[in-house]
C-alpha cells in the first residue's frame, strides 16, 4: 500500500480555464494544494504537457495516450491533481486514466456524462473537490458545461508517497462508435516533500452497544466511533464495513469526520447482489492490484460474495490533514423499498504522521535550513544561529576577506586571524606588537608592554623623557644638569655649583660673599658678612684705611699703625712723634730737676688718659 500523505490544511491555487469554444460554458477550477505534516516542506509545481502529438484525435473504439516527463522534483509525492482539456461529443464514451511513473493506474472516469458534449474540456480532477462539487459519478452534468472541479472515480491518493519523477501517462479510450473528440492539452499539479514522514496506525473497532443495527427500507441509520489520544495530523484513512443487505444497490454509505467532512463510500453500487459489503475494506489504494476489485463504481459484484478491497466512490484522502480525534460517524441509508439489511459492525484504521522537527520550530528537519536552531536566523543573514560567526550582523559581508564579517571584525582592513602575540588583537591593528594590548595598568590607552611609563597617566607631563612617577624635577627637564650634581637645573637652587652651598648659608658657592661663613649674618649692615667682616660691629669698618676698625681706632683719620716714637700714640695723633714730650718746660727754668719725676709721672698719666678719651671719640 502506498503511503498516504495528504492534508486539508492547504493553500488554494486557482487554475482558471481560458479556452474559448462555441457554445461551451467554462467554470473556474480551484486546486487544493496540500501543506505537509510539518510546515515549510512542500513544493507545488505545475507541469503542462508539451507532447508534440497534441492535439490528438480521439477516434471510435480506440485508445490514445499522451505523456508528461517530470524531473527535478523532491522524491515523495504529497498531492497530485490533473487538469484535462478534452473535447468529445458523447462523453459517456470516454474512459480516462492517469498512470504514474511507478505504474500505478487511477481511473478518472469511465462512462460518465451520458450524451453530453465537452464536459471534460477544462476539468480539474481533485480528491478534495467533494467540498465544492462531488464525485464524477454523482454530480449533475449539463451539455457543453465543463464540470470542474470533480472527484475522480478512483482516488488519486493512490499515488501519494511515490517518486513523482519520470513519465506520467494520460490514457483516453473511446469505447463506442459514432462520436469522436480531441485531447487538446493536459497538465499535472504536483506537490512534493523531501522525505516520507513517520507514521503511526491505530485501529478503532466500533464499540456501539446497539450493534447490530437494522437497516429498514427508506431509512438512514447512524453509528459512531470516538477517537482519542492520536497525533493531530491525519495521513491515511481506511474503513472496514460489516453490512448485510439483500439488495446492495439500495445502499448509500457515507463516512463523516470529526471536522464534518463527508466522504461517499458508495451510492447505488452492487446491483441486486446480497451482502457484498459484509467485510469490505475501503481503501484509496484498492486499485493497485489488477487481480483485485478496483473502484466500487466499476467492480463486478457476485451474489453473497464480499467485494474487497474497494476504492470508495469518493476519495478517503479528503480526510487527510485533519485532526482525527473526536467522533466519527458512519451513515447508511436504504433508498429503496423491498429489501433490508443490518449494520453488524465497522472499524476505522487511522494513520497519523509527522515529519521530524528536532528544534520544534514548526519546520521539518528535512527541509529546515537550520534543523537545530529555533529561531533559525535572528539576524536574517542566511546563516543559521548555530553557525553564525557574527550574531546580529551580516556574516556575508567581509570586506577584508579574513573570514570575519565586517560587523564583528576586530581589525577592519586586516586579517583578524593573524595575532602573533596572542593578545586577541590582530597584528594589523596591534598597537603594542609583542605585548598584550589589553593590559593597561594606568589606563592611558597604551598597553603596559609598550608604555614607557606603565604606572603613569599622563606619562611625562613635562616632556623630559622621565616618567612622572620617577621625575626628580616635575615641570623641568631632568636631563639638564649643568653642574653635574644630580639635581636638574630647573630644580637646582645653584645650577652652576657643585656642591651648591658648601657653608650651608643658603647662598650658592658661586655667589657666596663669605665662603665658610654665613652670608646672611651682617651685624653692622655693611653688606659684609660678620664671618668675613674685619669690623663686624662698625659701618664703615675703617674710615681712615689704616686696617684698624673705626670702633678701635686710636687715631681716627690717621694711621694707627705708624708710631715712630713707640709711645703707643700713632704719629698722626702724637704731638711729638719723634720723642717724648717734657711737660712744664714753659714754666720751669732749666735746672729745676727736683720736680721732674713727679711732673713726668703726672704728664704721663694725662697723656694716657687723653689717648683713652680719644679712643672713645671724646676730644679732651
Amino acid at each position: 500500500m502506498h503511503l498516504k500523505l495528504r492534508s486539508r490544511l492547504f493553500t488554494n491555487v486557482a487554475c482558471v480555464v481560458m479556452l474559448s469554444v462555441t457554445g461551451l460554458v467554462l467554470r473556474t477550477a480551484t486546486a487544493t494544494t496540500p501543506a505537509p505534516p510539518t510546515n515549510g516542506c512542500s513544493t507545488t509545481t505545475t507541469i503542462d504537457a508539451t507532447d508534440p502529438a497534441l492535439p490528438i484525435t480521439i477516434t471510435n473504439s480506440a485508445t490514445f495516450t499522451s505523456t508528461i516527463t517530470v524531473a527535478g522534483l523532491d522524491p515523495v509525492l504529497w498531492d497530485i491533481d490533473v487538469e484535462t482539456f478534452i473535447r468529445h461529443t458523447y462523453c459517456d464514451d470516454l474512459d480516462i486514466f492517469l498512470i504514474s511513473p511507478e505504474g500505478t493506474r487511477v481511473t478518472l472516469t469511465t462512462d460518465n456524462g451520458d450524451s453530453r458534449n465537452n464536459i471534460f474540456n477544462g476539468t480539474l480532477w481533485d480528491d478534495d473537490a467533494g467540498d465544492t462539487n462531488g464525485p464524477i459519478t454523482e454530480v449533475p452534468l449539463a451539455n457543453n458545461v465543463v464540470e470542474t472541479p470533480v472527484v475522480p472515480e478512483e482516488a488519486m491518493g493512490a499515488f501519494i508517497g511515490e517518486d513523482p519523477n519520470g513519465v506520467w501517462t494520460l490514457e483516453v479510450t473511446d469505447d463506442a462508435n459514432f462520436d469522436t473528440g480531441f485531447i487538446d492539452a493536459w497538465s499535472l499539479i504536483i506537490t512534493t516533500i523531501p522525505e516520507n514522514p513517520v507514521n503511526q496506525t491505530t485501529d478503532f473497532v466500533n464499540p456501539d452497544i446497539n450493534l447490530p443495527i437494522a437497516i429498514p427500507d427508506s431509512t438512514t441509520i447512524l453509528s459512531t466511533v470516538d477517537v482519542t489520544g492520536l497525533d493531530t495530523l491525519l495521513c491515511d484513512v481506511n474503513l472496514v464495513t460489516d453490512i448485510t443487505h439483500t439488495f446492495a444497490a439500495d445502499l448509500d454509505i457515507f463516512l463523516t469526520s470529526p471536522e464534518g467532512t463527508i466522504v461517499t463510500l458508495t451510492t447505488d453500487n452492487g446491483g441486486g447482489n446480497d451482502d457484498v459489503f459484509d467485510g469490505t475494506v475501503w481503501d484509496d489504494d484498492a486499485g493497485d492490484d489488477p487481480t483485485e476489485p478496483e473502484p466500487v463504481t466499476d467492480s463486478s459484484f457476485a451474489n453473497n460474495a464480499t467485494e474487497t478491497p474497494l476504492a470508495p466512490e469518493e476519495a478517503l484522502a479528503a480526510f487527510i490533514g485533519e485532526d482525527p480525534n473526536g467522533t466519527w460517524t458512519l451513515s447508511v441509508r436504504d433508498d429503496t423499498n423491498g429489501d433490508t439489511g443490518s449494520l453488524d459492525g465497522w472499524t476505522l484504521e487511522l494513520t497519523t504522521c509527522i515529519l521530524v522537527d528536532g528544534d520544534g520550530d514548526g519546520v521539518a528537519d528535512v527541509c529546515d535550513p537550520c534543523p537545530i536552531d529555533n529561531p533559525d536566523d535572528t539576524d536574517a543573514d542566511g546563516v543559521c544561529e548555530s553557525e553564525d560567526i557574527c550574531p546580529g550582523g551580516d556574516d556575508n559581508v567581509d570586506t577584508d576577506a579574513d573570514g570575519v564579517p565586517d560587523f564583528c571584525d576586530v581589525c577592519p582592513g586586516g586579517d583578524d586571524n593573524v595575532d602573533s602575540d596572542g593578545d586577541g588583537v590582530p597584528d594589523f591593528c596591534d598597537v603594542c606588537a609583542g605585548g598584550d594590548d589589553n593590559v593597561d595598568g594606568d589606563g592611558d590607552g597604551v598597553a603596559d608592554f609598550c608604555d614607557p611609563c606603565p604606572a603613569d597617566d599622563p606619562d611625562d607631563s613635562d616632556g623630559d623623557g622621565v616618567c612622572d612617577s620617577n621625575d626628580v624635577c616635575p615641570g623641568g627637564d631632568d636631563n639638564a644638569d649643568a653642574d653635574g650634581d644630580g639635581v636638574a637645573d630647573f630644580c637646582d637652587p645653584c645650577p652652576a655649583d657643585n656642591p651648591d652651598d658648601s657653608d650651608g648659608d643658603g647662598v650658592c658657592d658661586s655667589n657666596d660673599v663669605c665662603p665658610g661663613g654665613n652670608d646672611n649674618v651682617d651685624t653692622d649692615g655693611d653688606g659684609l658678612a660678620d664671618f668675613c667682616d674685619p669690623c663686624p660691629d662698625g659701618d664703615p669698618n675703617d674710615s681712615d684705611g689704616d686696617g684698624i676698625c673705626d670702633s678701635a681706632d686710636v687715631c681716627p683719620g690717621g694711621d694707627d699703625t705708624v708710631d715712630t716714637d713707640g709711645d703707643g700714640e700713632p704719629d698722626a695723633c702724637d704731638d711729638t712723634p719723634t720723642g717724648q714730650e717734657v711737660p712744664g718746660e714753659e714754666c720751669c727754668a732749666p735746672g729745676t730737676m727736683t720736680m721732674m719725676p713727679f711732673t713726668m709721672l703726672g704728664w704721663s698719666w694725662m697723656r694716657r688718659r687723653r689717648r683713652k678719651v680719644r679712643g672713645l671719640g671724646i676730644r679732651g
